[in-house]
């Protein structure tokens, strides 16, 4: 990790202790910003402090050096963007470098807080006055992890004017971000929030790079994740989802197809998709779902979810699978007369055609209580040589279910492969 002399502007890597203080800068980046490549020499560094846009380097360092911080990271000119291994690294780990700081400055380059007024803090000020725009500091992909990992942190307009802290402007904070103040202070870890929430956070959120969208959760999500400029937005989001397929949170399947310009893929109906969601939109609606409901958990497979050749494998308590067949042509607990066997095999073809509803652990929080369980559709699709190919379909909505009873804690599994385009 290089840091910034906050008097010198030199970049290094200083040693220093587990104790070391140093601020962090959160800002959104323009056009022209000042690489590593131009402060590696006390000949560049006095070149560059001529350029016009060194002015912001100059008022963080000073800013911070005021604060009493002799140290300052920045991402313009703290990594060195030339050396891919470097610039892997540096993305997997600036969530942990944000929460390790002594401080962020966060930076609003859009918002004079001297001149312009409004019901809000973060206002912009514009040409039309009936409209309110708000920083797009909040419209920006990476500053999500910024807000959230840093512990203090101050907000200054564009003449570094202080605006409040995070503590004083939790509540205009909530309320832009729609993340919970509990999460944003952090007096409740971000453990608690389900991938689905998490995801939700982003949906709206812009970077520059479209891949960034997703390298910049990395370290909510605390995975790691080789970074591949151009290999675009929904293959990233799929080695994202890959990656949190190990974790036991089942939110990560409670989405929602993103509206009527959804394309499904060839082969498949316009309301088919497979357990892994195609684009990180599709999470639009799933804020309010949690996956901490430990009376309500449903045991599954000790060695959870896998891709395989044919898509994902989806253990469920066989108890549940076989209720799905037998409700079918069980009567008041009673099977019916052998002479009913034709209708069985009717109640079989009509299962595979309409499908069932898989119940997943997670759950709709409404007014802040865990309410009813998050379930979606499946129906049996093409079979392969080793066992049935099932497809969710109705992927236009996931539906709430009753209060989800509470199966055994040990029992035999179905192991269900659920296609993925």
């Amino acid at each position: 990790m290089r840091l910034l002399n906050t008097g010198t502007y030199e970049v290094g890597e200083p040693e220093y202790s587990i104790n070391q203080r140093y601020a962090i800068l959160s800002h959104r980046w323009h056009a022209k910003e000042i690489s590593y490549q131009q402060l590696e020499s006390a000949e560049k560094i006095a070149k560059s402090m001529n350029l016009p846009h060194f002015a912001k380097i100059r008022s963080a360092c000073a800013k911070a050096a005021s604060l009493g911080y002799q140290w300052l990271w920045i991402d313009t000119c703290c990594i060195n963007k030339q050396d891919n291994a470097e610039l892997t690294e540096s993305l997997n780990s600036m969530y942990k470098w944000y929460s390790q700081a002594s401080e962020c400055l966060i930076y609003l380059s859009d918002v004079n807080h001297t001149v312009a007024k409004g019901p809000t803090p973060f206002v912009v000020a514009a040409a039309d006055e009936s409209k309110v725009p708000e920083s797009q500091w909040f419209t920006r992909g990476w500053t999500l992890q910024e807000l959230l990992a840093c512990k203090t942190a101050r907000f200054y307009d564009v003449n570094w004017d202080e605006i409040g802290t995070k503590e004083t402007l939790a509540p205009d904070l909530q309320r832009i971000t729609h993340i919970e103040a509990g999460y944003l202070d952090h007096r409740k870890s971000l453990q608690l929030a389900s991938i689905a929430t998490k995801l939700s956070w982003v949906c709206d959120r812009i970077t520059t790079r479209p891949e960034d969208k997703v390298y910049s959760l990395v370290g909510l999500f605390d995975v790691y994740l080789p970074i591949q400029y151009g290999e675009g937005l929904n293959k990233a989001f799929r080695r994202l989802q890959l990656e949190l397929l190990t974790t036991p949170d089942e939110s990560i399947f409670a989405w929602t197809l993103p509206g009527p310009s959804w394309e499904p893929p060839p082969g498949y109906d316009s309301d088919e998709y497979g357990l892994l969601a195609p684009s990180i939109e599709c999470f639009g609606k799933s804020g309010g779902v949690t996956h901490v409901n430990k009376a309500d958990y449903r045991p599954r497979s000790a060695a959870g979810y896998s891709m395989v050749q044919t898509g994902v494998m989806f253990p469920v308590p066989t108890i549940e699978f076989e209720k799905k067949v037998w409700n079918w042509y069980t009567i008041s607990g009673l099977f019916v007369p052998p002479a009913t066997i034709p209708l069985l095999a009717y109640a079989e073809r009509r299962r595979n055609k309409f499908g069932f509803s898989l119940t997943l652990n997670c759950w709709n929080v409404d007014n802040g209580r865990v309410g009813a369980p998050v379930r979606i559709w499946i129906r049996k699709g093409d079979e392969s040589s080793h066992f049935e190919v099932w497809r969710r379909f109705r992927c236009d909505e996931w539906i709430l279910g009753t209060q989800a009873a509470k199966w055994r804690r040990s029992g035999p599994v179905t192991e269900l492969a659920v296609a993925q385009p």
